[in-house]
């Protein structure tokens, strides 16, 4: 029953996650990741992005602060908690370079 219970609060609060997981953000982030290694695109905050990994690889790490297989609930649940974090930050910056990308549009390169 604790599943059910878990997997109805996640459903509840989809509407965080799917603010990042549209598809014009998704292809955004997609653009962005490229440009940045390249050095064209500088995060407007950084801290944005470090933010974002350090959830992201929280939660694909196998080290965790409450395991999932001592108490499954609670476990899950930090983690999912964590990713919204971090996908907000991720979102902030990705938003940033959507503004960035409309600002290139509207240079003329000589």
């Amino acid at each position: 029953m604790s599943r059910l219970l878990l997997l109805n609060n996640i459903w509840r609060n989809k509407d965080r996650f799917t603010e990042f997981f549209t598809k014009e953000n998704m292809d955004a982030f997609l653009r962005m990741i490229p440009l940045m290694i390249k050095g064209e695109y500088k995060a407007k905050q950084k801290r944005n992005i470090y933010i974002g990994l350090a959830a992201i690889l929280y939660v694909i790490s196998p080290i965790d602060l409450i395991p999932n297989f001592v108490f499954p609930v609670i476990g899950l649940m930090d983690d999912v908690m964590i990713l919204a974090f971090g996908l907000k930050y991720i979102n902030k910056e990705v938003q940033n370079f959507l503004l960035w990308e409309q600002k290139q549009k509207g240079i003329i390169f000589l």
